[in-house]
């Protein structure tokens, strides 16, 4: 598929997956969740850079990151085989995470980045569909609902001068579908030790989650006086602290 119709796919997908998340509340995992939750966490702690390093265009990091998630990946699989054994689709859904993964490997040997991030990306969005499936509340997929909405203001304001009726429209529009999403991340019961979390760690999630809060806010109210200028200021600052957030769950250690 061509990126555009990919990431339209994408973009209808994470929205209906989204809306389905908001009708149960967000909470914690139980005890007997850890266990999976460490598993996708520590697979996250390597594809995080590999999925970030690729998009900044660096080829022999993002190859490291990407070694390294191909080894917890099989790893993983391994674990999940028995308690996923009763579901059908998981086979197929491994399946398609493993030649993604082998996608981006070739994409990035050929020195082609943009679309090693590309095939990266569909990963997210099947482990996402997987762990919904299952009942565990990830707090990854939390952050991928809303990246979405939050990138398409972002990229909409950007180095812009300017914007028209319609387009402050569309910008409260996606506002509209980011803030509910947002008040997800900002309830939810964060529990670090299957992420493997540190308390400076935790403590800096909590702060970058209260930033991105405190950003999103003022973008609110500038949407609603349709401020034109504090909008164009406002819009593009709602994603360095979530940028931070999703880092926060990588290990870029030793990647050079």
């Amino acid at each position: 598929m061509k990126r555009t119709g990919w990431r339209l796919t994408a973009i209808l997908l994470m929205a209906a997956m989204a809306l389905a998340a908001l009708s149960f509340p967000a909470t914690a995992a139980t005890s007997e969740d850890n266990a999976t939750l460490s598993d996708f966490a520590a697979f996250d702690r390597a594809f995080v850079p590999a999925l970030a390093l690729s998009t900044q265009g660096r080829v022999a990091p993002a190859e490291q990151a990407l070694q390294r998630a191909l080894a917890h990946w099989t790893a993983m699989q391994a674990r999940l085989a028995e308690p996923y054994a009763a579901d059908p689709r998981w086979v197929e859904e491994a399946g398609r995470v493993s030649a993604a993964l082998d996608s981006a490997g070739k994409h990035l040997a050929a020195g082609k980045s943009q679309e090693a991030h590309e095939a990266l990306e569909s990963v997210r969005l099947i482990l996402w569909q997987a762990r919904d499936r299952h009942g565990v509340v990830y707090f990854g997929d939390l952050l991928t609902a809303y990246h979405e909405p939050m990138e398409a203001i972002a990229l909409g304001t950007k180095g812009r001068t300017t914007l028209s009726d319609a387009e402050l429209d569309r910008l409260s529009m996606l506002f509209a579908e980011a803030r509910p999403l947002w008040k997800r991340v900002e309830t939810f019961a964060f529990d670090p030790a299957p992420y493997g979390f540190d308390a400076k760690h935790t403590e800096r999630l909590h702060a970058l989650v209260s930033g991105e809060t405190h950003a999103l806010a003022a973008l609110g109210r500038s949407l609603e006086r349709r401020d034109v200028a504090a909008v164009l200021k406002l819009g593009p600052a709602i994603k360095p602290p979530f940028a931070g957030a999703v880092m926060l769950f990588g290990d870029f250690q030793g990647l050079q």
